[in-house]
């Protein structure tokens, strides 16, 4: 098992599908590996063979609610649907942690979603995003200041003054979360030249240590400021040799985490050659959509209907400012 964790942690996924498989062969009743390798098998693309996974965790452990909302992501319930009574059964127990609560609402929101009864859907969703937020350290404040100061570093002259050239194989995929961006990139990664890399971390790492390169100790986005042209073509070259793991040979490679929307300077200025392409979608159908969903991990701003707004808000904001500064350096995709 946890040797598929980090050989899934690798982008190997059919090694991570063959470790856990031998981890529920040793171990069938580890149901921990069971939901391991339905998560596996479902960002691999296998999706028959991750609901066996889950099905398989269910058996072994029938209140196991985290199988239940994983169940809820991989299919399309009607009215007859076991799964429903069942989530409804382990939601009624006295016992049920804030947790499970949790993960059930999401699932039954979208159980009744999937029917038509959007009033019991969304009360479901209401109940399980108030769990969620209530377990978060999050204000939407903090991200509105940081997007000032973005704006107020990144100016037009900032900008038009530090120009080169660079790699051209990076293509940014910007946007906010529900808004297009994997449509968009499995379209380009179905060119021989292109590889999807998906949600790349790489980026957001090198901005949180830049503040060391400028010398000033100063973080992002003020630190910036300090940067000369070979510091920032330096942060470029670092930036491709890390993401070029990924695809040694491509030539390009897709970056599409949605937050790097704050860094479009910057990557225009360390990267001038790479392509940035901004996916849109009507705001009300993105915020409902980030809504529904339970994310992995981040998007903490997502878990309330007024954050979620402001948020939007603030995103709409920066997308104008760069528009205004770097006319002609984005591709908005409706």
């Amino acid at each position: 098992n946890a040797l598929g964790v980090i050989l899934e942690a690798s982008d190997d996924l059919d090694g991570a599908v063959a470790a856990y498989r031998r981890a529920v062969e040793i171990e069938p009743g580890f149901v921990g590996a069971q939901c391991n390798l339905g998560s596996v098998l479902k960002a691999a693309g296998r999706f028959d063979a991750a609901v066996a996974a889950y099905r398989r965790a269910v058996e072994i452990k029938p209140d196991l609610a985290e199988a239940y909302q994983h169940l809820a992501g991989l299919k399309t319930f009607t009215a007859s649907d076991g799964d429903i009574a069942a989530m409804e059964g382990l939601l009624s127990r006295p016992s049920i942690t804030d947790g499970q609560a949790m993960l059930l609402r999401f699932a039954l929101g979208k159980a009744y979603d999937d029917m038509g009864d959007y009033d019991r859907a969304f009360g479901h969703v209401e109940k399980g995003n108030r769990i969620k937020r209530a377990s978060l350290q999050y204000g939407v404040a903090d991200d509105e200041e940081l997007v000032d100061r973005i704006a107020a570093v990144f100016s037009r002259e900032f900008l038009h003054r530090r120009t080169g050239a660079g790699p051209d194989g990076p293509i940014f995929i910007v946007g906010m979360p529900r808004s297009g961006t994997t449509l968009v990139e499995q379209i380009l990664a179905s060119h021989s030249r292109v590889y999807g890399g998906g949600e790349l971390a790489e980026l957001r790492q090198l901005v949180r240590g830049s503040h060391g390169i400028s010398g000033t100790g100063r973080g992002f986005p003020e630190g910036v400021a300090g940067l000369g042209l070979k510091d920032l073509h330096g942060l470029g070259r670092t930036y491709w040799q890390a993401v070029r793991r990924h695809a040694p040979e491509a030539p390009h490679i897709t970056d599409k985490a949605p937050g790097n929307f704050r860094y479009l300077g910057l990557i225009h200025l360390m990267l001038p050659r790479a392509r940035i392409i901004h996916c849109i979608r009507n705001p009300v159908d993105t915020c409902l959509s980030c809504y529904k969903l339970l994310f992995v991990a981040g998007q903490n701003f997502s878990y309330d209907l007024v954050e979620l707004g402001r948020y939007h808000r603030l995103y709409t904001g920066l997308m104008d400012h760069w528009r205004a500064v770097m006319p002609g350096r984005i591709l908005d995709v409706r």
